[in-house]
């Protein structure tokens, strides 16, 4: 709950106003204003599954739909309820604050934690000013506007063209990774904080190799076989690296790093390194991978070679 409220509220914090200008909705009336925000930012370009009502010019509904997009499967049912309300208190709860529009609340009408079809909500704009206590409140409700999909706000294809949308949706993805890693930072201490990324990318890749392997439509259990799999998990995340054979050897140069943005403790490198380890163990125990990296004129480059091994590496 502290990891997912910091997460929440330094993330709106950041690209809240930004993300208004962006979306070219910052004159809208802020109940409106704020409701397309998120439905613009987390559906049109996030692809979170998400609907958006405007009753009047001061409330506005949204609609976080089933599956939860954070937690797939059944990752839901072990999710307490206290995470999603961390992020309403974080940052929807402040919405209103940081338009500088002391009126503006959001009252709760259902929780898919709580059993609720959906989590829903709508921003209101009061008659007079609210303190931050006030912003957020919970209000269960029988039935709700239906939405309409033509009616709902879109992005501006001038404004927005393909290149533009994709390399935001790759920033909206990188953003849940390296954000919340910086808090456990703040909040443990780097040493602490990387164990637990270590362990999430190793959890990650254990789970999802045999999946990733398939969708890159590679077969083989080989070093030539696993080096294509990891130099198609790096384009898809956009970062420059390169494979190329030398001898027995399949080599990839990655000079670039998602989803880092700037300089980070080489503890976080190797802790997100940790995702292409817990994938090889899974798809064969006889490929050695090895990692090595070069620092010159604060420019980071990664080699990391892999050879096929005649004998079981774990």
């Amino acid at each position: 709950m502290k990891l997912k409220y910091a997460f929440s509220n330094g993330h709106g914090q950041k690209h809240f106003l930004a993300g208004l200008d962006k979306l070219g909705v910052r004159n809208d009336p802020p109940a409106v204003a704020a409701a397309k925000y998120h439905y613009m930012s987390n559906y049109l370009i996030g692809n979170v599954p998400m609907e958006y009502v405007r009753e009047t010019d001061r409330k506005a509904w949204i609609r976080y739909l089933a599956p939860a997009w954070a937690f797939p499967g059944t990752g839901i049912i072990a999710v307490p309820a206290s995470v999603g309300l961390a992020a309403l208190q974080g940052w929807i709860r402040y919405n209103g604050t940081w338009l500088g529009c002391p009126r503006l609340g959001f009252v709760c009408t259902k929780f898919q934690e709580y059993g609720d079809p959906y989590c829903e909500g709508y921003f209101i704009e009061y008659d007079e000013n609210i303190s931050l206590e006030q912003a957020l409140r919970f209000q269960p409700v029988s039935t709700s506007p239906e939405f309409d999909k033509d009616a709902a706000p879109k992005l501006d294809p001038v404004q927005w063209p393909e290149a533009r949308l994709l390399r935001a949706r790759r920033r909206y993805a990188e953003s849940y990774a390296a954000a919340p890693a910086q808090v456990l930072v703040e909040a443990y201490g780097l040493p602490y904080a990387s164990f637990l990324v270590t362990q999430a990318m190793l959890g990650l890749g254990t789970q999802y190799a045999r999946e990733i392997a398939d969708r890159m439509g590679v077969s083989e259990r080989n070093a030539s076989a696993i080096a294509s799999i990891f130099l198609k998990v790096l384009n898809s995340l956009g970062d420059d690296a390169e494979l190329a054979r030398n001898g027995d050897e399949h080599r990839i140069t990655r000079s670039t790093f998602s989803p880092f943005r700037g300089i980070y403790a080489d503890e976080m490198y190797d802790a997100f390194f940790a995702l292409f380890t817990g994938i090889l163990r899974v798809l064969t125990a006889r490929v050695k991978l090895v990692r090595s990296v070069e620092k010159k004129d604060g420019q980071r480059t990664e080699l990391w070679c892999l050879t096929d091994s005649d004998r079981r590496m774990f």
